[in-house]
């Protein structure tokens, strides 16, 4: 395919901020739906929007498990001109996903209805990792490369 230069210096930001009800899942991915730039390739936004999607199920079950329900979760995503970059906060306590990597390399339970989320993201993220901070508010880092599409003018 491709590649355009009109997208050589492309930057958004992006920003919500959402209650840690499971209801909210639907209002994140159809505002990161309305995002979508028409260079970014489907199949690369899908990959991303199952991310995000797994991400914030990751928050509502572990992060946030014993917190109230009006705890924010919060969601940045940068679109740049060859990279999306995924970030959700939360206020939980933590954890160490380099040993959660270790164990998830060691094999995954196929049949089981929870824990393939890092499996997930190894296989689809270019970059991931999950930044403590002493302050109890941790984010899931994504980063996710592609090539753009030539956009051709209608």
């Amino acid at each position: 395919m491709p590649q355009s230069d009109t997208h050589e210096y492309f930057f958004q930001y992006h920003q919500l901020i959402v209650d840690s009800y499971y209801k909210s899942l639907d209002k994140v991915l159809n505002w990161f739906e309305s995002l979508r730039e028409p260079f970014i390739p489907r199949q690369v936004w899908l990959e991303c929007q199952t991310m995000l999607g797994e991400g914030f199920d990751n928050v509502l079950i572990h992060a946030h498990e014993k917190l109230p329900q009006e705890t924010p979760i919060e969601i940045e995503v940068i679109i740049l001109s060859q990279l999306i970059i995924l970030k959700i906060w939360d206020w939980g306590s933590g954890f160490d996903m380099e040993q959660q990597k270790i164990k998830v390399s060691q094999g995954i339970d196929e049949y089981a209805e929870n824990g393939r989320g890092i499996h997930i993201f190894a296989q689809t993220a270019d970059h991931v990792s999950y930044i403590n901070n002493e302050k109890k508010r941790n984010y899931l880092l994504i980063i996710k490369m592609y090539v753009p599409l030539a956009v051709i003018p209608t």
